[in-house]
């Protein structure tokens, strides 16, 4: 049976009628009722087979060739902007953002819901590939159309901060958590506004509530949450939660824990590639890689809200910035890993790209734009990645590599001792070398990230770090790469 027999075996023919007779299924109406953008009407999409199915398959989370063939199916009656939106919308969510970039455009211009829809829809593709200006200008038309829809305020939010409009950010962040209380993206983007403010324990707050909307904390009857009582001998269990980089950022409060209470008993549940690292700072009594035993445990918190627990203010941020450690006989062996230094000559760590994620293209630097880095003389090299395929086909330019050896983060920290400096773009190895304590430079995104804030070249959070920062209003990388080239050549010859 052909894709397009399967979609309408059940319903008839396309124009039928018979789907608007039908209720969305409560999968579909979730899906719905979740959709954050000006949201796809249920009576305009139940009036035609075509249209009905194609949103039900993506509610469902179908194959992508099956969603395909029933948007393609619309193109058999008449064309209207719900259908051609849908288009537009399975191609992006199939990852063809170059087939609905056009469309999007044209459908933008119009002054209905599916052209403030398309505005957004497209301002968020153009802003997380760096081009923020045009982003702006998209989420103002988007805004002027639909004024109160949670990802119109938020893409909004994301161009004032870049602005460096910060209360008008934080103002249009407020605004969408009013509309939706229990919405992730409005909590997470609302907290970290604050943070990045200095409005520390406001925002720990906030975070707060997102651990309890993503159930970070089961069996809460036999193991509560921790909110800073004293622990004397009990046993608290620590959940690593978020990003490698987030965790190894705020394990700083652990440190500050052990301090307060030298008796307690610290369970820690993280991520394996991390395991090794928590390990090695003697701060836990016991340490799960698997779902922990809350049976065994008093109390529960995960690390984004361990410091609102501890009352931990701006003066603590600083504190154990160092954290993390390596243990000399690792360190000494991973000295054997590369070939031996030559005299005279600065080893170096590179990475230029981070895991795959919607915002990579401002983040990531496409290797042949590093070229002026290379041109700096009395440097090696060493490439900080574990994947060997990563330095397939980078062309002229060698470098030192030991991926083999790098099968976790400990690994990689033992690795960093053998170098001068490591250069890194805004990933988790930013936050690995900072957490160590060793000297490393990041190459910024253009957009505002609020644990590096908007300007100067350091932050509270690494007194080892130096960050370069793209000029305001600018998404250059050239000219990003160029300003640390210069620094890297000065530094070298120091």
């Amino acid at each position: 049976m052909s894709l397009l027999n399967r979609i309408f075996s059940q319903f008839g023919k396309h124009g039928s009628g018979l789907s608007g007779r039908r209720e969305p299924d409560e999968v579909l109406r979730r899906w719905l009722a979740a959709d954050t953008a000006p949201p796809y009407a249920w009576p305009d999409l139940a009036v035609v087979d075509a249209r009905a199915e194609t949103v039900r398959l993506m509610a469902h989370g179908a194959e992508a060739a099956l969603v395909e063939e029933a948007v393609r199916a619309l193109q058999q009656g008449p064309m209207r902007e719900i259908d051609r939106m849908l288009r537009a919308d399975v191609w992006l969510r199939n990852g063809d953002y170059a087939r609905a970039e056009p469309l999007l455009t044209e459908l933008a211009q119009g002054t209905d819901r599916y052209a403030a829809r398309a505005a957004l829809m497209l301002g968020e593709c153009v802003y997380d590939h760096g081009d923020l200006a045009r982003a702006a200008m998209l989420a103002e038309r988007a805004n002027g159309l639909m004024p109160d829809t949670i990802s119109g305020l938020v893409l909004l939010g994301n161009v004032r901060a870049w602005q460096g409009r910060h209360d008008e950010s934080l103002a249009l962040f407020r605004r969408a958590l009013a509309l939706n209380p229990d919405s992730l993206l409005a909590i997470g983007l609302t907290a970290v506004t604050l943070l990045g403010q200095g409005a520390l324990r406001e925002g720990w707050q906030v975070y707060a509530r997102a651990d309890e909307l993503v159930g970070a904390y089961p069996q809460a009857q036999v193991c509560p949450v921790w909110q800073g009582e004293p622990l004397g001998s009990q046993r608290l269990l620590i959940i690593c939660a978020y990003g490698y980089g987030d965790v190894m950022q705020f394990l700083r409060f652990v440190g500050q824990l052990r301090e307060r209470e030298p008796g307690a008993r610290l369970a820690l549940h993280i991520a394996p590639p991390l395991s090794r690292l928590a390990r090695q700072t003697g701060w836990f009594d016991i340490i799960f890689e698997g779902e922990p035993d809350r049976a065994v445990c008093d109390w529960q918190i995960s690390t984004m809200r361990l410091p609102l627990a501890l009352g931990s203010g701006n003066a603590d941020v600083p504190r154990h910035d160092a954290c993390l450690c390596i243990a000399p006989q690792d360190i000494a062996e991973a000295s054997t890993w590369l070939p031996p230094r030559r005299p005279g000559i600065k080893r170096v760590g590179l990475r230029w790209y981070g895991r795959p994620m919607h915002f990579d293209a401002k983040r990531s630097i496409p290797f042949g734009r590093l070229a002026p880095l290379f041109e700096v003389p009395g440097i090696e090299w060493v490439a900080l990645t574990e994947d060997a395929q990563a330095l397939a086909g980078l062309g002229e330019h060698r470098l030192l590599e030991a991926s083999r050896h790098l099968t976790d983060f400990y690994a990689t920290g033992a690795l960093m001792h053998q170098l001068d400096l490591v250069i890194s773009v805004d990933t988790s190895t930013v936050h690995l070398a900072g957490a160590l304590g060793l000297p490393v430079w990041m190459l910024a995104r253009p957009d505002y990230e609020w644990r590096w804030g908007d300007k100067g070249e350091s932050t509270p959070w690494y007194r080892s770090l130096r960050i370069f920062r793209h000029a305001p209003g600018t998404f250059d990388q050239d000219a990003l790469v160029a300003r640390a080239a210069l620094a890297l050549r000065e530094w070298a010859a120091a």
